[in-house]
C-alpha cells in the first residue's frame, strides 16, 4: 500500500517535490543551469530515510514485525504474556513512524492538518489505542516500504539529470586562421570550425570536416556501442570523441542543440504538472476533508443511535479510511 501516491496525500506533497511556477521553453535561458539550480534546490531538503541506516532500520523493522505476527498470531501469548505484544510491536512502530510522527508535528505547528503525514499518525494511534497492534505497524510499516522505492525512484532520476549536466561541454577549441582559440560555448557561432581532440566532448551539434573518429552518444541517447563518424558525418554536442582529432563545423548554437532540447523536456518535466496531477491536488483539497468527515460519521452515529458498540464502529472508521487511500 503506498499511501502517499494517494489523491489524499496530494496537500502533502511538497515533501518530495520542489514546487515551480509553470513555464513555457524559451532560449533566454539555459536549460542546463536551470536544471542545476533546482537539483540544488532539492539537496536542500532533508532526505534522511535514504541512508544505509535507514534501510538497515527499516528492514529491521519489517523482519521483526513478520517474526512478531508470526509469533502472536499462533496463540504463544500464553508463554510471553499478553503485556509482551504492545511492547514489542512499539519497537517496529517508533523505528518505522518516527520520521512520519516528527513531520505531522511540524505541519501540525505550521497549520497544515490535512495532510498524509497526520492522517497516518492518526489512523495508526487509534488502531494502538484499540489494542490492534499488528494493524498499526502494518500500515505504518508498508507506507515507509513504499516511500523508500519513491525515495529510490527519485534518487536514481536526479542520478541521471547530473549525469546529464555533466556532459554538457563548457570550452571549444575554434579555429582562427591556423590557430586555435579556447573560448566558451556560449561564444561560439554558427558556421565556426572547432578541432575536438581524443577524449575531448563535442561542443556543439556539427558536421566533420575533416577526420574520422568514433564518438560515445551514450549520455544523450544511451546507446553504449561508439559510433562511427568520418567526413560529412552530423554529431552531436556533448557526445565524447572516443578516437582521432577531428574539426566539427559547428550548425547551431548550444539553444538549438540536441541537448539543449533535451535538457530543456527534463526541465519542463521537473517544473510543470501533468493536467491529471493538477486536478488530483484540487480534489484532494474537498476529497480529504470529506473523507475523514465520513469516517468520524461511521464511528460515532451507529454508537449513538444503538446500532453497536463503540469498539468496533471505531474499527469501521478506521478501515474506512485506510481503504480511503489505496
Amino acid at each position: 500500500m503506498k499511501v502517499s501516491s494517494c489523491a489524499c496525500c496530494a496537500p502533502g506533497e511538497n515533501r518530495t517535490r520542489c514546487s515551480a511556477p509553470d513555464r513555457g521553453a524559451d532560449h533566454d535561458h539555459d536549460p542546463g543551469r536551470s536544471l542545476a539550480e533546482a537539483d540544488d534546490h532539492h539537496h536542500n531538503h532533508d532526505h534522511g530515510d535514504g541512508s544505509p541506516q535507514r534501510e538497515m532500520a527499516l528492514l529491521g523493522a519489517a523482519g521483526l514485525f513478520f517474526a512478531l505476527v508470526m509469533i502472536f498470531e499462533e496463540g504463544l501469548t500464553v508463554r510471553f504474556g499478553s503485556f509482551a505484544a504492545p511492547l514489542l510491536y512499539a519497537i517496529p512502530y517508533l523505528v518505522c513512524g518516527w520520521s512520519v510522527f516528527r513531520t505531522a508535528g511540524r505541519l501540525i505547528l505550521a497549520r497544515d492538518v490535512m495532510n498524509e503525514f497526520t492522517l497516518m499518525a492518526g489512523a495508526t494511534l487509534v488502531a494502538v489505542g484499540l489494542g490492534q497492534y499488528a494493524e498499526a505497524v502494518g500500515v505504518m510499516l508498508f507506507y515507509r516500504i513504499g516511500e523508500f522505492f519513491q525515495e529510490l525512484a527519485t534518487e536514481r532520476s536526479r542520478r541521471s539529470v547530473q549525469g546529464l549536466l555533466a556532459s554538457k561541454p563548457t570550452t571549444a577549441h575554434v579555429l582562427r586562421g591556423d590557430t586555435t582559440a579556447t573560448m566558451d560555448v556560449d561564444a561560439v557561432r554558427v558556421g565556426d570550425s572547432v578541432v575536438v581532440r581524443a577524449g575531448e566532448k563535442v561542443p556543439l551539434d556539427g558536421v566533420v570536416l575533416s577526420g574520422s573518429t568514433h564518438v560515445d552518444q551514450s549520455p544523450l541517447t544511451g546507446e553504449s556501442v561508439p559510433v562511427a563518424v568520418t567526413e560529412g558525418d552530423p554529431v552531436l554536442g556533448g557526445s565524447i570523441n572516443a578516437g582521432g582529432v577531428i574539426t566539427v563545423m559547428v550548425t547551431a548554437a548550444f539553444a538549438d542543440t540536441h541537448m539543449a532540447r533535451v535538457l530543456e523536456m527534463v526541465q519542463n518535466a521537473a517544473q510543470n504538472k501533468a493536467p491529471t496531477e493538477r486536478f488530483l491536488t484540487r480534489f484532494a483539497r474537498y476529497y480529504t476533508p470529506a473523507v475523514v468527515t465520513l469516517a468520524a460519521l461511521v464511528a460515532a452515529l451507529p454508537p449513538l443511535v444503538g446500532g453497536g458498540d463503540w469498539h468496533t464502529w471505531i474499527y469501521r472508521a478506521l478501515v474506512l479510511k485506510v481503504k480511503s487511500c489505496p
